[in-house]
């Protein structure tokens, strides 16, 4: 290189300058021929961290819904165990107010719990509750008496 130096020549047309600088952008276009590659590559993380980013807001909805839903399966089966006491205990002749004392978790053994307690219970009359009022109501306002009144004829047609 040193002779290179001392010995040199002034380029005079456009070939010889191609051929003295070719060498030299060669090299560079070899540094950077995967430059589209790596943007390929630069945006499909981007893509990626976008999807992951998505993917991982979908988990927590997923979570939220699950936790929602057996929320939900734990109060159907609770309604569900309620109604099954209450007809067990109306068909036992268990009293109504009884009916969340039997235990069980198939019908079967809500059943037999409830055939257990029955000879403690006896064999009384069996309370229901009333589906109306049955009382009288004695009003000294004679308004308010006829407007009772009034009230408890349009419920009854």
């Amino acid at each position: 290189m040193a002779e290179e130096a001392k010995e040199f020549t002034p380029i005079n047309t456009q070939e010889e300058f191609d051929a003295r600088i070719g060498a030299r952008l060669q090299r560079e276009r070899d540094k950077y021929a995967d430059y589209e590659t790596l943007k390929t590559k630069v945006s499909q993380m981007t893509d990626y961290d976008d999807l992951k980013k998505k993917s991982e807001k979908f988990e927590a909805e997923i979570s939220s819904l699950t936790t929602q839903l057996n929320e939900a399966n734990t109060k159907i089966k609770g309604y569900e165990s309620h109604s099954v006491k209450q007809r067990i205990a109306r068909e036992t002749g268990i009293p109504i107010e009884m009916a969340d004392r039997l235990t069980g978790e198939s019908e079967d053994e809500i059943r037999k719990d409830a055939e257990s307690l029955k000879p403690f219970i006896g064999t009384g009359s069996i309370r229901s509750l009333p589906l109306h009022d049955t009382e009288q109501h004695v009003e000294k306002d004679e308004t308010k008496a006829a407007l009772r009144e009034l009230s408890q004829k349009l419920k009854k047609s």
